[in-house]
């Protein structure tokens, strides 16, 4: 438990609260911020925060991601009661932390379970029944929907071609790209409310990789993804199947499917406006099921 500001912050579960209230950080927002608490008042480069944040070796376009961090910790800042100011932006040298490292408050916080320890001498019946009870109001309370400090954020992976191996391959890697751009565009001009779209340039450092929709959740803090399938439809059409998947645990929230007679070339416009027209009218139900974004 770290304590700064009148705040606290748990790296154990993300959740930081303040006299304005809580927020849920992402694990990598969450390390970013344990490493300003351990330097505050100093300038850290952007090569020490990164560092801090990804393990080396990770494949992730970090300036991009670093910006999305600093964004979302500071939307988490405000939230509970702070000012976004608290991390001063110095040009050309990386970032300062203001916050004000509460000892007294930390040290209340390491007591805590201490006291916990005295609920021991409760008798064995009473205790039975108080522990049943208090497992279930935790249950509740940590499986609570959190209102995030920032929308969720979608990612459009490239469109799957079966049968990849054919002449026109080429041709097919191409419609599912282009397809992806398309559907990009048009959510973009849709301005769905509460949602932060991942541009396409982005992504290409996780081209080709078996467990790209992992990384891409886990280096960007992408909640969303929406992937799919180029298939021949069984009338000797195309088939095109769309589905947006939430992460990390990839349950599909929504999903459609196009399909054309005939053998006519792939009409990626009029695709990508139906797809969206319908996630559109989805949309607002998945957003409030799965996610509370705060005003």
């Amino acid at each position: 438990m770290r304590a700064f500001s009148g705040c606290r912050f748990d790296g154990q579960d993300g959740r930081l609260t303040g006299p304005g209230g809580e927020a849920s950080l992402r694990p990598q927002a969450g390390r970013l911020l344990e490493r300003f608490l351990e330097a505050p008042g100093e300038v850290l480069d952007r090569e020490t925060l990164i560092a801090a944040v990804w393990d080396e070796g990770s494949v992730v376009d970090f300036e991009s991601g670093l910006a999305a961090l600093m964004r979302e910790l500071r939307q988490a800042l405000e939230q509970v009661g702070l000012e976004a100011s608290l991390i001063e932006t110095v040009p050309r040298r990386g970032y300062r932390f203001h916050g004000r490292i509460d000892g007294a408050a930390a040290a209340e916080a390491v007591t805590e379970p201490e006291a916990r320890s005295g609920w021991r001498r409760w008798g064995g019946g009473m205790l039975a029944v108080f522990l049943l009870i208090l497992l279930v109001v935790l249950a509740w309370y940590w499986n609570r929907p959190v209102p995030s400090s920032a929308p969720p954020a979608l990612a459009i992976l490239p469109f799957e071609q079966y049968g990849d191996d054919s002449p026109e391959a080429s041709l097919e890697s191409r419609q599912g790209r282009l397809l992806a751009d398309t559907l990009l565009a048009e959510l973009w001009a849709a301005e769905l409310p509460d949602l932060e779209l991942i541009g396409r340039a982005t992504l290409r450092p996780y081209q080709g990789r078996e467990d790209v929709a992992r990384r891409v959740a886990d280096d960007l803090g992408v909640d969303l993804l929406l992937e799919g399938l180029i298939a021949e439809s069984p009338t000797g059409g195309l088939r095109v199947d769309a589905r947006l998947v939430y992460m990390p645990r990839g349950t599909v929230l929504w999903s459609s499917t196009w399909a054309s007679e005939g053998d006519e070339a792939l009409p990626v416009g009029t695709v990508a406006q139906d797809f969206v027209a319908e996630l559109t009218r989805a949309w607002p139900a998945i957003r409030d099921e799965r996610f509370a974004v705060s005003e």
